[in-house]
């Protein structure tokens, strides 16, 4: 089984649409736009033998917002994700709010995590391994020192839309495992699906969360805006971000269900690498990438 969060079009089909159409574009995208930047920036276009920890933050307007840049590349040589480490900025307040608040590491801050998973949703198809993800996620906290009692997980029938949302105001990470699903027209009717109906960005947005730091949303087209708002940051990523979550980590397209929790696990060993009270939040565009990067490696793409 290779279930999708969440099932938007069959495996063929994606596979066709990327050879077609996204793979040429962004090789046009490589030669007309990144590789002169990256030369005019002197970074080397050949991959070094360790992995990459130079950091670019890109604002992408119009069309091109709707491109995975850190995918782009040659026909025959590496994509940016092997020269740098990408970061997307939805709008230039937020990077300026971003790195005046992180890194957060004052003794009077302690690493509060909250993670939700939804394996079986109603209404929605089933996603085995977000139970599996939660769990890894909070074993990954616990090890690296976390305490139980700043660990909150909301599994199934314990992630209702009250719950979550009253955890969210007193959580400084939260990590979703769930379907994510984008509104056609209107990004503010943007959602979470949990068990008991959708938690919308709109709800989200009015809160005010002061000790926000990480937001890691294990979901589909997390961000993804919208065409007819080309540019416009409206979607879960942003809405978290505007929130007070400095950090967030999120998706443009579908992912494997399959994969995800491969790529959480790695995610935070990376985060959590000196313990806990030493995790720092803006280093998550690092641990994504990285983790990506081996996911490639082990099933040998690219």
């Amino acid at each position: 089984m290779n279930t999708k969060r969440p099932v938007v079009a069959t495996r063929d089909h994606r596979v066709q649409y990327v050879r077609r159409y996204m793979n040429p574009a962004l090789r046009i995208i490589w030669e007309d736009i990144i590789s002169p930047i990256f030369d005019a920036i002197q970074i080397l276009t050949t991959p070094a033998e360790t992995l990459p920890e130079r950091r670019i933050w890109w604002y992408l307007t119009g069309p091109l917002s709707f491109f995975p840049i850190h995918a782009a590349g040659p026909h025959r040589g590496p994509d940016v994700s092997r020269l740098v480490v990408s970061s997307y900025v939805t709008t230039l307040q937020s990077l300026y709010a971003t790195s005046t608040q992180l890194p957060r590491k004052r003794p009077d801050n302690h690493l509060k995590l909250l993670a939700i998973g939804q394996p079986e949703t109603p209404g929605q198809g089933d996603l085995p391994s977000a139970e599996v993800e939660v769990k890894e996620v909070v074993r990954a906290v616990l090890r690296a020192g976390g305490s139980e009692e700043a660990t909150t997980y909301l599994i199934g029938s314990d992630a209702t839309v009250g719950r979550v949302s009253s955890s969210l105001e007193s959580c400084t990470w939260v990590h979703f495992a769930c379907h994510g699903l984008q509104h056609p027209t209107d990004g503010i009717k943007s959602a979470f699906a949990l068990h008991d109906g959708l938690l919308q960005l709109d709800a989200i947005a009015s809160k005010r969360i002061t000790n926000g730091q990480f937001a890691f949303l294990s979901v589909c087209q997390a961000a993804a805006g919208l065409k007819e708002m080309q540019g416009e940051a409206m979607h879960l990523a942003a809405g978290l971000q505007f929130v007070g979550f400095g950090s967030v980590i999120a998706t443009l397209w579908s992912i494997c269900d399959e994969d995800a929790p491969v790529i959480a696990q790695r995610v935070y060993q990376h985060l959590f690498r000196d313990g806990v009270a030493r995790a720092d939040a803006s280093d998550a565009a690092t641990a994504l990438n990285h983790a990506v990067l081996a996911l490639r490696e082990d099933r040998k793409i690219g």
